[in-house]
């Protein structure tokens, strides 16, 4: 009687884990970049919109604290 260990198939079974893994982690990354990029866009968006109101507040000194958080967006 003789023993077969399917070491081949391990190993390859190993292999396929670490490359889905990997892709994985690829596709979890682009997403990330992606999402942040957008996100971005949004805020400088929304400095764009708001650009005068800022400058014409900076022009009458008022005080960082509240142009920050006036600059927060709005609760609906």
């Amino acid at each position: 009687m003789e023993i077969k260990v399917p070491e081949l198939l391990l190993k390859q079974e190993q292999r396929t884990k670490n490359i889905f893994n990997i892709v994985l982690g690829a596709i979890a990354s682009i997403s990330l970049l992606v999402g942040g990029i957008g996100i971005m866009n949004i805020m400088l968006a929304s400095v764009m919109e708001r650009i005068k109101e800022i400058g014409i507040r900076q022009a009458i000194v008022q005080p960082n604290v509240i142009l920050f958080f006036s600059s927060l967006p709005k609760q609906p």
